[in-house]
C-alpha cells in the first residue's frame, strides 16, 4: 500500500478504450494522482492513447506495466470477461485495482479477488462512479436522515435502442455481454448503495438476443417492506431516471441517473425542491480522488462501493440470470 509520506499517486491504465479516455480525462480535476503508464496489446494503441493524454510511459503488454514499481493502482477498463484475471494477475504483482463494473462475471470469482486483495493488502474496488457523485452522495444522506420518511419503493430504468449487431460487445455472450452486465447493474447497484443489504426475494421477465444474451430485463427486488423495480433493456429508449419513493414524499433522481446533476424532491404533497449538483469535469473524478485518499491514507476499503455491495450485486445478477427463458 502506498502511504501518506508519497504523492502524488501514480495510475496504469490498462485497456485505453472509449470508457478509458472518459476516465483519464477526468485526471484535470484531481489534484493527488496522475496517470502515468498505459498497456494495451497493440503497440500503436497504446501509444495514441499516450500521446493524446500526454501519458509518460506506454507498454505493449499488460505484464510490463504490472512489474513497473512506479505504478501504485491500475485502471482496468477491458471487456466484462477480461476483468476476473487481469484484476487476479495486477493484485498478484503488489498493484492496488479499480476495475470497471461489473469487476468479475460471477460471485465466486469477485470473492476470490477481494479474499486475494485482503491478502496482499491492497485496495480492490469495483468502478461503479455512479456512486461517488455529488447528487447521489447527497440523496443517501437525504434517505439515511429521513428526509421523504420511510423509503417503501424504488422505481428506475436505463434503456437504449441498440443495433442488433451479434458481432457487439453488448451481445456477445463470450465478452460478459447483456443488458444487467451492462446497464442493470446500475439499478442494482444503486438500490444497494440506498438500502445498504441483500433482497430477500427477486422475480424478473427476461428477454434473449439471438446471442442467448439478455436483451432486455424487468425485475422485481423486494427487501422486506421496501421493493425495488426496474427495467433495463437495449431494446428502446427510456425514462432513465431514478424515483425514490417514502411515506412522506419522493426523491427524483433526473435522466440520466446514472450521471446524475439534479435531484428534485417532494415533502408532504406540497413542499417541493430541485437541487443541482455540478460536476468538476465529467463525474469520474469524484471516484478517483476518494481512491487516491484511500491509497495516501493506506486504507484497503472504499466507503462508498465496499467489497460487501459489489458481492450483494453480482449475486444478485447471477439469480436474475437463471430466470431467463432456456
Amino acid at each position: 500500500m502506498v502511504s501518506n509520506r508519497r504523492k502524488p499517486i501514480m495510475w496504469g491504465i490498462i485497456g485505453p478504450g472509449k470508457i478509458a479516455n472518459n476516465f483519464v480525462s477526468a485526471f484535470s480535476a484531481v489534484n493527488d494522482g496522475c496517470v502515468y503508464a498505459v498497456a494495451s496489446r497493440s503497440r500503436s494503441r497504446s501509444q495514441k492513447f499516450a500521446q493524446q493524454h500526454n501519458i509518460p510511459v506506454c507498454y505493449d503488454n499488460y505484464e510490463q506495466l504490472l512489474q513497473d514499481n512506479e505504478v501504485d493502482i491500475v485502471y482496468i477498463s477491458t471487456p466484462n470477461h477480461t476483468h476476473y484475471q487481469l484484476s487476479k494477475l495486477a493484485l498478484e504483482n503488489g498493484k492496488s485495482v479499480l476495475c470497471e463494473k461489473p469487476l468479475t462475471m460471477t460471485y465466486v470469482q469477485s470473492k476470490t479477488l477481494f479474499e486475494l486483495a485482503k491478502q496482499k493488502n491492497l485496495l480492490l474496488v469495483e468502478g461503479l462512479w455512479t456512486r461517488f457523485l455529488p447528487a447521489w452522495q447527497w440523496v443517501k444522506k437525504a434517505v439515511v436522515n429521513g428526509e421523504i420518511g420511510i423509503v417503501t419503493r424504488l422505481d428506475s430504468t436505463f434503456g437504449f435502442t441498440a443495433p442488433k449487431d451479434e458481432n457487439s460487445r453488448l451481445l456477445d455472450p463470450v465478452l460478459g455481454g447483456g443488458a444487467i452486465y451492462d446497464i442493470g447493474i446500475y439499478c442494482i447497484s444503486l438500490t444497494d448503495y440506498l438500502l445498504d443489504r441483500a433482497p430477500t426475494t427477486m422475480k424478473a421477465s427476461i428477454t434473449k438476443a439471438s446471442t442467448g444474451v439478455d436483451f432486455s430485463c424487468d425485475a422485481e427486488l423486494d427487501f422486506g417492506g421496501v421493493v425495488s423495480t426496474f427495467t433495463c433493456s437495449f431494446e428502446c429508449d427510456l425514462p432513465n431516471t431514478f424515483t425514490i419513493i417514502g411515506s412522506r414524499g419522493s426523491i427524483l433522481i433526473e435522466s440520466n441517473f446514472w450521471q446524475a446533476t439534479a435531484v428534485s424532491v417532494s415533502v408532504d404533497n406540497h413542499r417541493s425542491a430541485r437541487y443541482e449538483f455540478p460536476l468538476k469535469h465529467n463525474g469520474f473524478e469524484y471516484e478517483i480522488s476518494e481512491i487516491n485518499t484511500n491509497l495516501l491514507e493506506a486504507s484497503v476499503k472504499s466507503r462508498t462501493n465496499s467489497d460487501c455491495a459489489t458481492l450483494r450485486c453480482i449475486k444478485v445478477i447471477e439469480k436474475l440470470l437463471t430466470m431467463a427463458p432456456k
